[in-house]
């Protein structure tokens, strides 16, 4: 385990600043989040000798300090609630002229706050689920339950969206 931030922290700026981008959408709320989050994981570092994933640490300075700012809670988001807010905005018609890859970020971009902010760690980011419930601050099996959820969501977009040839005929 790495416990050194000021060591690390030069190489996880660009993961840290990505996923500031993703939540807020807003490339001076996303400078703000990770310079805030920088100063607090560094005035951390020395007071405490906590050992663990940097990366995870910082991920979870910015996710609190994003969501006290906007009001979101992922432990009170009810995505059931959300997920009508939601549109698609394409149709079938539009799907020759958008690559999979666009549709695949229009949909993640599309998911309710809570599904989005499990999808982008555990399936952008890589990170577990134990390491995802700790950013979150909430439990393994919600992770994998917004997860599956956002899943299902992104496949249910794609195919309503643009229905594979073959299933049309």
């Amino acid at each position: 385990m790495i416990c050194d931030l000021p060591t690390v922290l030069p190489e996880l700026l660009p993961r840290l600043w990505t996923f500031a981008m993703r939540l807020s959408d807003d490339r001076h709320v996303a400078n703000d989040l990770v310079e805030r989050a920088c100063a607090f994981g560094l005035k951390e570092s020395r007071r405490t000798q906590s050992c663990g994933s940097a990366l995870c640490r910082m991920y979870s300075s910015i996710y609190s300090m994003w969501a006290a700012a906007s009001g979101k809670s992922a432990a009170f988001a009810d995505p059931a609630r959300e997920r009508g807010k939601h549109a698609a905005t394409h149709t079938p018609a539009g799907c020759a002229a958008m690559t999979t890859a666009d549709r695949i970020i229009a949909a993640v971009s599309a998911l309710p706050h809570a599904e989005r902010v499990v999808f982008l760690l555990v399936a952008v980011e890589g990170l577990s689920i134990d390491e995802a419930a700790q950013i979150l601050d909430i439990p393994p099996h919600a992770v994998s339950r917004r997860l599956y959820e956002g899943r299902l969501a992104i496949g249910n977009q794609m195919l309503d969206e643009c229905p594979p040839a073959a299933a049309s005929r």
